[in-house]
C-alpha cells in the first residue's frame, strides 16, 4: 500500500510538524499532510498548519468520558480527511488500541511520554 494522504498529530509548537510540511513540499517524502489534530487548542502548530492550507482539528481527549470515545473521534476526524496513516510530531497523549491498531502511526516525537 502506498502512502500518499498523512494525518499530523500534534500538542504544542508544532517544530516536527514543520519539518514534516516541509519534507513534503520539497518531495523527501512523497505524501501530503492532509489534516492537523491537536489535543490542546490555541497551539502555535495550528497556525503552522492553517499558513499553508491545511485543515486543522483540535480533539481534546479530556472531552471524553473513556479512551474508547476520544479514539473514535480521532479515528472519524482522520478518515474524513482521507489520510491513510499518522504521524505523531509531538503529539503528548495517550492513544488506545483502536486508534494505534486501525492506521500506520510513525513517532516523530524526540521523547518518550512519561511515565504516568
Amino acid at each position: 500500500m502506498r502512502i500518499e494522504k498523512l494525518a499530523v498529530m500534534v500538542s504544542g509548537g508544532g517544530t516536527n510538524l514543520q519539518a514534516v510540511l516541509d519534507a513534503c513540499a520539497d518531495g523527501r517524502i512523497p505524501a501530503q499532510v492532509v489534516c492537523v489534530i491537536s489535543s490542546k487548542p490555541g497551539v502555535f502548530a495550528l497556525e503552522r498548519a492553517q499558513k499553508v492550507g491545511v485543515p486543522t482539528a483540535v480533539i481534546k481527549p479530556r472531552d471524553y468520558t473513556n479512551q474508547q470515545d476520544h479514539d473514535a473521534a480521532v479515528i472519524e476526524t482522520i478518515e474524513r480527511f482521507g489520510a491513510q496513516a499518522v504521524v505523531l510530531a509531538g503529539y503528548m497523549s495517550i492513544l488506545g488500541p483502536d486508534l494505534v491498531h486501525h492506521f500506520p502511526i510513525v513517532n516523530i516525537h524526540p521523547a518518550l511520554i512519561p511515565s504516568l
